[in-house]
């Protein structure tokens, strides 16, 4: 979930451009290795939990958002913009 987190964060507070690679990694992440708990820093394979719902339900927000759209992600990070 740590990598999930700072994609939202990132993009919450301004950091666009970050937030797109984390973006872009973590739904890359999940087409070549399926929804971890977590993920190898080094090597991108999955570790912790198989088949975890929280990182499904990550890429299915990352592929509905929008770059640069922080909306929704304010709203799903619970913080007010």
């Amino acid at each position: 979930m740590r990598g999930e987190r700072l994609a939202l964060i990132a993009a919450v507070h301004g950091f666009d451009d970050e937030a797109g690679v984390l973006r872009s990694t973590q739904l890359s992440l999940a087409r070549s290795g399926g929804f971890w708990e977590h993920y190898n820093a080094t090597t991108g394979e999955g570790q912790g939990t198989e088949h975890l719902s929280w990182t499904a339900a990550i890429v299915l927000d990352l592929l509905l958002a929008r770059p640069g759209d922080t909306s929704v992600l304010t709203r799903i990070s619970g913080e007010r913009s």
